[in-house]
């Protein structure tokens, strides 16, 4: 665990002088490790409190189910990332106020698109970078609307890189499956 100690806390004094206007903690591992809580919510508490008493707004880097929520519970301003945030954490965020910013497409894209830049830094390999494993695709279908169920993204139907089809199920297929029930409507 990472401990928010005095000497944090006095850091974050002096750099609002400086012009910061925003403190930004880590309260999760990198999420080619897992993305895994590294603070409890006792903890970003202290730093958000120190923000907030410093009139300075508290953005926390989560990726996981067991970081993000903390970042909520914890009267953070703002939680970014959340790659396994789930619907009790989106909720937790809705009801302390706290913003979700999940632009993680924007940072894998750079990682990909850079990947020459940061193989061997840290823990930066080739399936790290790519976070999909060796998965790409130019575009892809889904049976639903993720941004109406999350789960629909996990329906792929259809996948095509760089001209050729790899997938097609088809709407025959897919009207087999929703008649099956192997998925919610």
């Amino acid at each position: 665990m990472i401990a928010c100690t005095p000497t944090m806390m006095v850091t974050r004094r002096r750099i609002k002088p400086q012009g910061a206007d925003v403190i930004k903690v880590d309260a999760s591992k990198s999420i080619r490790e897992g993305g895994d809580a590294t603070m409890t919510t006792e903890q970003l508490q202290a730093a958000g409190g120190e923000a907030t008493a410093q009139e300075l707004r508290s953005v926390v880097h989560a990726h996981s189910a067991d970081a993000a929520p903390c970042a909520a519970n914890a009267g953070c301003t703002q939680g970014e990332h959340g790659v396994a945030a789930d619907n009790a954490t989106r909720t937790a965020m809705v009801q302390h106020g706290t913003f979700f910013d999940p632009q993680c497409g924007l940072v894998f894209r750079h990682y990909l698109d850079n990947t020459r830049w940061f193989e061997g830094i840290g823990t930066f390999d080739a399936v790290g970078v790519a976070f999909g494993v060796g998965f790409a695709a130019d575009l892809l279908a889904t049976d639903g609307d993720p941004s109406q169920d999350l789960e629909a993204s996990q329906r792929v139907s259809f996948v095509m890189r760089m001209g050729t089809v790899y997938r097609n199920d088809g709407a025959n297929a897919t009207a087999a499956r929703r008649a099956a029930g192997a998925f919610r409507q």
